[in-house]
C-alpha cells in the first residue's frame, strides 16, 4: 500500500541576519581625586526579522506537521546597567571595592502566531520567554471547605 508521497522538511527561502539597532547613551564620573568613579549607560535596542518558525500558517496547507521558518519577529529591549569603584590606600594597602548593576526589560513587538480570542496565549507584546497561565489562588482551599462542609452534613468526621 502507498502513502503517497509527504513533505518532511520545508526550506527557508530568502533568509537574512536579523537586524538589531542599537541606541545607547552613558555618563563616566569621578570624584574626590579618583578614589569614586563610575559608570552609568542607558541602552534602547530593536531587533527586527528574528528568524523563528511561523505559527499562523492554516491546516488547510497541509503542513500541519512541519514549521517552516522565516525573519518575522521583531524584539525591543531598554534598560540600564552601570557600575561603581572605590578606591582608598590604607598604609601600604590598596582596598578597591567594585560593584555592577543592570535593569533590561524587553517585549516582543511582532510574532508569527496564531489568531487567538485569548491575548494571554500570545506571546506579542509580553516579555522574552515569559511564563504565562492563569492564578487559581484559593482555589483547592475553598473546595477543602465545600468537602468538609459535606462530610459534616453526611454524618462523617
Amino acid at each position: 500500500m502507498d502513502n503517497g508521497q509527504i513533505y518532511k522538511q520545508i526550506s527557508s527561502s530568502g533568509v537574512t541576519w536579523e537586524i538589531a539597532t542599537k541606541h545607547d547613551i552613558g555618563v563616566d564620573f569621578s570624584l574626590w581625586d579618583d578614589r569614586f568613579t563610575g559608570t552609568v549607560d542607558y541602552f534602547h535596542e530593536t531587533r527586527d526579522g528574528i528568524f523563528m518558525q511561523r505559527q499562523s500558517l492554516p491546516g488547510t496547507l497541509g503542513l500541519s506537521y512541519l514549521t517552516p521558518s522565516a525573519n518575522v519577529g521583531k524584539v525591543r529591549s531598554t534598560g540600564f546597567d552601570g557600575n561603581v569603584a572605590f578606591k582608598q590606600d590604607i598604609g601600604n594597602v590598596s582596598l578597591t571595592v567594585r560593584g555592577n548593576f543592570t535593569y533590561s526589560n524587553n517585549k516582543i513587538l511582532a510574532a508569527d502566531e496564531a489568531n487567538s480570542a485569548y491575548p494571554y496565549i500570545r506571546d506579542t507584546g509580553y516579555r522574552v520567554n515569559q511564563a504565562k497561565g492563569l492564578i487559581a489562588l484559593g482555589y483547592l482551599r475553598i473546595m477543602m471547605i465545600y468537602v468538609t462542609a459535606l462530610s459534616k452534613q453526611n454524618g462523617e468526621q
